[in-house]
């Protein structure tokens, strides 16, 4: 009985999964009423967290990212690339992001923690790519295409779209 309902729960996860339309099929104009606005009155600057987009490949784990945006009441606008990574069997130790092209990018370990180990031991690792508005601003037609490396040899590619990044960028610009 136990197969069956885990059996059950995979079909349920794997359909409500193929559902999710991929990120290059959402407008602009959808993506942007995902992005979250907080505005901490004890600080001078508002964030600004848009949607996760990413998911799981087989034998691999999964990768998320979203793109964090923070605007000073001066005006200021910097973002960050803010990534999740999700993996099985031994530490990977991510530790550089690179631009198509070489371009070394700004990055920071946010946290790494074990997640559970029974069998195996399931790993989490979330990352900051720090980028300019000028930087992100110029990827506003073909997208940010990175690769993170990790100290084990892993790599891990995410593609910052350019619907991702015009909803962005659209939102801070209004807030």
């Amino acid at each position: 009985m136990t197969h069956i309902k885990n059996l059950l729960f995979l079909l349920i996860i794997f359909g409500l999964v193929s559902c999710k339309k991929p990120i290059t099929e959402f407008k602009a104009s959808e993506i942007s009423e995902q992005v979250s606005v907080a505005n901490d009155p004890y600080s001078s600057t508002n964030t600004f967290v848009g949607m996760p987009v990413g998911g799981y490949e087989y034998m691999i784990g999964s990768t998320y990212y979203r793109i964090r945006s923070f605007k000073s009441v001066a005006g200021m606008v910097s973002h960050q690339i803010y990534v999740t990574i999700d993996y099985r069997y031994q530490w990977q130790f991510f530790n550089r992001a690179n631009l198509l092209g070489g371009e070394v990018l700004d990055f920071k370990v946010i946290n790494r923690e074990v997640v559970s180990c029974r069998s195996s031991c399931e790993y989490k690792e979330e990352l900051a790519i720090s980028v300019t508005d000028a930087k992100l601003r110029e990827f506003l037609n073909s997208g940010m295409r990175i690769r993170l490396y990790a100290k084990s040899g892993d790599t891990r590619d995410i593609w910052v779209t350019p619907n991702y990044i015009k909803a962005q960028l659209d939102v801070v610009q209004k807030g």
